[in-house]
């Protein structure tokens, strides 16, 4: 990726909407962007950007603006909480770092906090909500992540992965804590 750029994709990780319209600068760049998925990665200048996010046709009478300013770097910019009250999280990548790497975000709405283990240590303690992890070093091979409620303790998810690509990740969590209409799931950007 070219490092005088700004590369940037973008994540629908907001409850209740099965689909959204990513416009920027008052053009539509994503049309139809499920939730739980990401986009390629999109080359743009350094600079102030304005972001609207739009609901499917269900809610288009709700959307999300924001104004970010961006410089050069690699970013997922990732939409949460629900259709009623949208929140989005930036997230740097570390593409310069040592490699593979991962970090991750929480983006269970809107008070949860959880523990992340990887092969029964844990590596991430109190993750809030919005809150992004530092960068953890990780080698390539086959993990077991398990996701923890802090404040009950209670495992609410456990996934095999393999982590075959040298090159740095980002681990999302979305979802609803208890809920069954939006189960907790961990996403893993493959760059």
């Amino acid at each position: 990726m070219n490092r005088d750029l700004v590369n940037i994709r973008f994540f629908n990780g907001v409850n209740g909407v099965g689909k959204m319209s990513v416009i920027v600068n008052g053009a539509v760049l994503v049309d139809e962007l499920v939730y739980g998925e990401y986009t390629q990665f999109f080359k743009a200048m350094p600079g102030i950007y304005s972001f609207e996010f739009v609901p499917d046709e269900e809610y288009s009478e709700l959307s999300y603006i924001e104004n970010v300013k961006f410089d050069e770097g690699t970013y997922t910019f990732a939409t949460c909480g629900n259709f009623e009250n949208m929140e989005f999280v930036v997230i740097g990548q570390d593409t310069e770092g040592s490699l593979p790497n991962i970090r991750f975000t929480n983006l269970i709405p809107f008070d949860s906090v959880v523990d992340i283990e990887i092969n029964d240590d844990v590596v991430v303690p109190g993750l809030m909500y919005k809150e992004v992890s530092e960068v953890e070093k990780i080698n390539e091979g086959d993990y077991i992540f398990k996701i923890f409620d802090t404040l009950t303790e209670n495992k609410i998810l456990e996934i095999d992965l393999q982590i075959a690509s040298n090159a740095p990740h980002v681990g999302l969590i979305i979802g609803e804590m208890g809920s069954s209409q939006w189960p907790v799931r961990f996403i893993l950007t493959n760059d």
